[in-house]
């Protein structure tokens, strides 16, 4: 951990829309509490800028209020919620009153669901990250995860998640419950509901995770024969692009793209809970569909999916095979120059659809 302190007003992106939709501003002068790697880059940015070092505050048995420094994606969040709730399980901090958890406000609603307490022994303060070092000093422990631990290079996320938490795994999958009321709302783009619904997320904000378009298309369409209605899932700028003798076309027959159609990470789960069944790559939507507990196929190329989904029953994968395959350049791209990773474009209809033919049939959706 490092103090930062900018001597110029900052913008640090914020919120969880489909691209970065806003930002907080970081104040002059005020320390910040943050990870090494977001200190250098802030750094870089605004050179005049200080970064000190901080003495660390270890949780122990004696720790009363804890902060965790989290600023992780929506699947990370949720392999840490099933680490929180593995805390409250255990509580290996017999005094635990307060967490203080510093990502990003939006992520209130998924740590503590407000239909049911979420923690017997303690509260959940969601907020911004970065903090304030004077709000991190009301904390008597601090917890960070950098860029390296969120990799979790050959190891499942909750189990690295869960040991610099100081507890064991959990062993299963967050609760997550999708709102009720949005998915009523959302049920309108439901065009059949005799048909199978399977939700299909083609790209990861992680260009190298993401599919052959081509590929994912062929794969819908076999699958639109065998009774599917296909959702294509994704941000605005993932829309797929279809042309007829050179001019702009919709979807074939039964496939329909949300692209950008879902504004928030809660119309999204929502909408993704409506789905029988789902196909990602590795993404959010493959931690979302495991704690929903849907039949999931997960694809992989540069990542293990053995260390991706062995805490979620209903998901399977495939892991795409190539000679430099997995690479496990997640923080940083491959140097292989190709357009898309040689493993994800192996990863063809005749591969994906009889593996998910039989997760359809073995959830008696076929």
């Amino acid at each position: 951990m490092k103090i930062f302190i900018p001597r110029e007003q900052l913008a640090y992106p914020s919120g969880r829309g489909p691209e970065v939709a806003s930002y907080q501003l970081l104040e002059a002068d005020e320390p910040y509490l943050v990870n090494a790697l977001v200190a250098e880059l802030l750094q870089q940015n605004s050179p005049k800028s200080e970064v000190r070092d901080v003495a660390l505050r270890p949780p122990s048995r004696d720790t009363r209020k804890l902060l965790i420094l989290f600023p992780g994606g929506i699947g990370d969040v949720l392999c840490m919620k099933a680490c929180l709730q593995a805390l409250d399980e255990q509580m290996p901090y017999p005094s635990l009153e307060e967490v203080g958890f510093a990502s990003v406000r939006e992520d209130d609603w998924l740590i503590n669901d407000t239909r049911f307490k979420p923690f017997i022994h303690f509260t959940v303060t969601v907020f911004d990250y970065p903090v304030s070092l004077k709000m991190a000093e009301y904390y008597d422990s601090w917890v960070s995860y950098g860029t390296l631990e969120r990799q979790s290079i050959n190891r499942e996320l909750q189990d690295t998640f869960a040991e610099i938490l100081g507890v064991k795994p959990l062993g299963r999958p967050a609760r997550l419950n999708p709102d009720p009321a949005l998915q009523r709302v959302l049920s309108g783009y439901i065009r059949d509901k005799s048909r199978i619904k399977v939700g299909m997320q083609i790209y990861s904000a992680a260009h190298y995770r993401s599919w052959f378009p081509v590929n994912a298309v062929l794969t819908a369409q076999e699958l639109v024969k065998m009774g599917c209605d296909v959702y294509i899932l994704g941000t605005p700028t993932q829309r797929l692009r279809f042309t007829k003798d050179g001019q702009p076309v919709g979807p074939p027959e039964h496939i329909y793209d949300m692209s950008g159609l879902l504004r928030s990470v809660k119309e999204f789960i929502a909408f993704a809970s409506l789905m029988d069944a789902i196909i990602t790559v590795d993404t959010a939507l493959l931690h979302i569909a495991g704690c929903l507990y849907k039949p999931t196929l997960a694809l992989f190329s540069i990542t293990h999916g053995r260390y991706r989904t062995s805490y979620y029953p209903t998901v399977e994968y495939l892991q795409g095979e190539a000679d430099c395959a997995p690479c496990l350049n997640i923080a940083t791209l491959p140097d292989c120059g190709e357009k898309f990773c040689k493993a994800m474009v192996a990863l063809t209809p005749d591969i994906v659809v009889p593996k998910f033919e039989q997760i359809l049939k073995e959830a008696e959706l076929l």
